[in-house]
């Protein structure tokens, strides 16, 4: 029940902050950007997104990205999918508007992994490449802020973010061969499906229409 409370209120607030001030900026249309930070994520790639604004407060991103890479010498391509939908608060800055984001995202990266295998139950060992898919779901909120580049239509887009999903990996198999685990960092390499913790930095550089 104090839950329900609690976002009734924040609602409200919310509500009446954007009628206590005057609308100071027009958030309609579209604008599209490319997303610089995507390069320096766990999986890089190249990303970019469009955003419809469909009211003053309100706007429609659709985010997305080919991922492609090397890490710890292991090959991997896929895709970064992320839909979302933007609340913007009224504030006496035009040309920097705050937001609140609350989105859903999915990773699927394809990978070309070297792994040690013990083959015919431990005859001998041997080094192969195999193949794994990585998949990520999940919901997040993020809080950033769009900022307009000397009053033209290009506009810098950043924010922070986190969320909860679950990774569900699952590796070919290889005849005769048990795989001997990888005690490193990114060792998260066994099949199934378990909990994920989502970490967003965004960074958008992006044009106005």
């Amino acid at each position: 029940m104090r839950n329900y409370i609690a976002i009734i209120f924040l609602f409200s607030f919310l509500c009446n902050c954007s009628y206590a001030q005057e609308d100071n900026y027009d958030i309609n249309g579209f604008s599209i950007g490319i997303v610089p930070s995507a390069f320096i994520n766990v999986r890089n790639g190249f990303q970019a997104e469009v955003n419809y604004g469909l009211e003053d407060h309100f706007e429609i991103s659709i985010n997305g990205g080919f991922l492609y890479g090397m890490q710890k010498n292991n090959s991997y391509d896929g895709y970064r999918f992320k839909p979302s939908v933007k609340y913007y608060l009224l504030n006496d800055f035009e040309e920097n508007r705050f937001y609140i984001e609350v989105g859903y995202i999915k990773r699927v990266t394809y990978e070309n992994f070297l792994a040690t295998y013990n083959m015919f139950q431990g005859s001998f060992i041997q080094d192969l490449v195999n193949k794994r898919t990585r998949t990520v779901d999940g919901a997040y909120a993020m809080y950033g802020s769009r900022q307009t580049i000397n009053n033209s239509n290009f506009y810098l887009d950043y924010g922070v973010g986190a969320g909860l999903g679950s990774i569900t990996i699952i590796t070919d198999t290889v005849e005769n061969a048990e795989v001997i685990s990888d005690p490193g960092f990114y060792s998260n390499n066994n099949d199934g499906t378990r909990p994920f913790p989502i970490i967003l930095i965004h960074l958008v550089i992006g044009y106005e229409f």
